[in-house]
């Protein structure tokens, strides 16, 4: 019988065994029925629950009777999330220099900061492959860099001494005419030695470019197998736990009783054999989930699995790439041409008419105006050489500068989650002091210091004494503390049931109601007793 806002109301559940008095089941047991009643009206289940919700919330009278249903019943989350409706609104003022850099809400701008950090972290693990790569691409110069204006001058100089020194007679202007020639058909040589050279090299600089793709390309598949495995790791540590599950919840055997706590009578058959089909059928629904989630997470590795062996393949043909590559570059630099420019029957008419007696010196200054070219040919090649090391010390200074860059502003992501950091252990202190002061005896533990530093949220009971290994009354204290915490917030004052009060001495402080159940040796029979 209960007292509700000036009003009585006297609720019955009736628990009942039926002996039919006729038919064919006269006289034998035909289970049990409940009944219900509400201010002894006898009614339909639905509209009990109705009458009893009208009154209060079932969640909330389980809370403001049962002493131990707050610390023992609810999960962690449930009593977190109560104890912070209770404080209601809590602001902690943040660090000056936090609120310098926040552009949005706390939780979204802590949890951007660590992913940038985790990214930017990721990106700088990358550069010292680029920079390896990069420092392999700088060719070796191996021969001694020509002044090429330089010798090109010297070849005009000495061709305008070859003009001077020739003569008008005959012979000098077949000498002249030859050499002529034989300088058109140099030059014509040249020329097309030049442009095959220029095909060569543009060739060369492509395949250049693309061998430097495939090393990126390279770099990037290895970071991803990298995050593959690292992932099915995960999946089988995840796998190797819901295994773990499956073999101790399949160890569950039947241990329920077949006598009746408070009668001491045996329980009927039916009921012990109702008690241990649910728990079969618990135990098959939990075996049949876990097999469920193993399975998922068996598949979830195949999956890694394939991706890991399809990426391996991926950089197994980058590798074939690049060796044919590097041939290609090879074999297009052993394709480059020098000027060995051969005019046989013109060079035997030249030396028949320089070979006749003659006062100038036209050989020397042809012979050394070859050695210009030949030293204009080997100009050219080592200018190619220098172009290519000098935009290969290029990319790898812009590599070097980027490498700073990103460890400047990892410094300063760093430094934000640091900010956010103590800025959650400052909340998290806050917030402990604001809701332990709402109550008198129980105290709450609601942030813990994970390994990497990081407050992780909670929600444990700190008993009286530092521990929970307490005693019956020890523990009943701290339960009607909450209860009386949450009658104060919720406005709602409700009996409170104390199950085993004969071995309780400690006081009980509370303005609500308590029923007491007692174990007497000298009683037989059920009573209630009222003071």
């Amino acid at each position: 019988t209960l007292e509700y806002f000036g009003k009585t109301i006297t609720l019955k559940k009736a628990y009942l065994e039926q002996w039919p008095t006729r038919g064919e089941k006269k006289g034998t047991y035909d289970g049990s029925k409940t009944s219900y009643y509400v201010n002894d009206l006898e009614i339909k289940a639905g509209e009990y629950q109705a009458a009893v919700s009208e009154m209060i919330d079932e969640g909330l009278f389980k809370l403001l009777t049962n002493p131990q249903y707050f610390t023992s019943v609810l999960s962690w989350q449930e009593r977190r999330a109560t104890l912070i409706k209770i404080v209601g609104d809590l602001r902690v003022e943040m660090n000056a220099e936090l609120s310098k850099i926040i552009d949005r809400d706390f939780a979204p701008f802590h949890v951007l900061k660590k992913q940038q950090v985790k990214a930017k972290q990721k990106e700088l693990d990358g550069m010292p492959n680029f920079i390896s790569e990069a420092k392999r691409n700088i060719p070796e110069i191996t021969m001694e860099l020509l002044n090429v204006e330089g010798i090109k001058k010297q070849k005009m100089e000495l061709e305008e001494k070859l003009s001077l020194a020739r003569n008008t007679d005959t012979t000098r202007q077949e000498i002249a005419e030859v050499v002529t020639q034989i300088a058109e058909l140099r030059n014509t040589y040249n020329a097309e030695i030049e442009a095959g050279n220029a095909k060569i090299k543009k060739g060369i600089e492509k395949l250049s470019a693309e061998f430097t793709d495939l090393g990126y390309k390279k770099i990037a598949l290895e970071g991803a197998l990298k995050n593959v495995k690292s992932d099915m790791e995960s999946a089988a540590s995840r796998k190797a736990k819901k295994l773990a599950e499956y073999k101790e919840e399949n160890s569950k055997v039947w241990s329920g009783a077949d006598v009746c706590p408070t009668c001491g009578q045996h329980l009927p058959e039916e009921q012990i054999e109702t008690a241990k089909a649910n728990f079969n059928r618990l135990k098959s629904e939990a075996l049949e989930r876990l097999m469920i989630e193993g399975t998922s997470f068996k598949n979830e590795i195949a999956e890694f699995e394939n991706a890991a062996t399809e990426t391996i393949l991926k950089i197994a043909n980058i590798d074939t790439e690049t060796d044919v590559l590097i041939k290609r570059i090879e074999n297009g630099t052993a394709m480059y041409k020098t000027a060995d420019f051969k005019c046989e029957e013109l060079t035997a008419k030249l030396i028949k008419l320089q070979t006749e007696p003659r006062e100038d010196n036209t050989i020397l200054l042809l012979d050394e105006i070859d050695k210009l070219e030949i030293q204009l040919d080997n100009a050219r090649k080592v200018a190619l050489q220098v172009e290519q090391k000098t935009k290969a010390e290029a990319r790898l200074n812009e590599l070097l500068q980027q490498e700073k860059t990103i460890n400047m502003e990892l410094h300063i992501l760093e430094k934000a989650v640091n900010l956010c950091e103590k800025h959650v252990k400052s909340m998290a202190k806050q917030l402990e002091i604001a809701v332990n002061d709402k109550f008198k005896i129980a105290k709450f533990q609601l942030f813990e210091t994970q390994k990497n530093g990081e407050e992780a949220e909670c929600c444990n009971v700190v008993y009286p004494n530092g521990s929970t290994n307490l005693s019956t009354g020890e523990r009943l204290q701290t339960g009607i503390d909450i209860i009386n915490t949450l009658s104060e917030f919720y406005g709602v004052v409700a009996p409170i049931w104390v199950d085993n009060r004969e071995g309780i001495t400690l006081p009980i402080e509370t303005k609500a109601q308590l029923i007491n159940l007692i174990v007497s040796e000298n009683d037989t029979k059920l009573k209630v007793e009222v003071n």
